[in-house]
């Protein structure tokens, strides 16, 4: 762990002073001065460690740079897009304003329709299949006979 201790320099004009030279002081002086140099050599590896593991952003730059060079495309075509949508959207309640004016008479139709199936089961019930049956045979009855007497008559 670094030393936090500050450094306190002696008086270094008197310390160089060559009346009165302090070779102990200097020596003290100068060991602090490598002390602290050599704990910010240990704190320059672990910097140097952590650059170490800082990813490469150059590619990640690349590709924000292609990415801004595309936004002008990328907005012509949102604002197409948007024209289209509104295009599309304004077709769309055309035809709906269209089929309603077209269903209001399909609504009639559809009220007359009913009208007419309450009729129709209101009305009495109609022959049976057998009374139907003979009915059929007695018409083709009568038009053989009518064929026989047009073939007589010769017409």
């Amino acid at each position: 762990m670094p030393n936090n201790e500050p450094i306190i320099m002696p008086n270094l004009g008197n310390m160089f002073n060559l009346d009165c030279f302090h070779f102990s002081e200097i020596k003290n002086t100068l060991e602090k001065i490598f002390k602290h140099l050599m704990s910010m050599d240990g704190r320059m590896d672990l910097f140097e460690d952590k650059l170490k593991n800082v990813p490469d952003f150059s590619k990640l730059m690349a590709k924000l740079k292609l990415l801004e060079d595309k936004m002008p495309m990328v907005e012509k075509k949102c604002d197409d897009n948007k024209l289209f949508s509104e295009a599309i959207k304004q077709n769309l309640h055309d035809q709906i304003y269209k089929e309603r004016i077209r269903g209001d008479d399909f609504d009639k139709r559809i009220k007359n329709l009913f009208n007419e199936v309450e009729r129709l089961k209101a009305r009495p019930q109609g022959v049976d299949y057998k009374e139907f049956y003979a009915l059929r045979t007695r018409v083709e009855h009568a038009e053989e006979a009518l064929k026989m007497t047009d073939l007589k008559l010769g017409t």
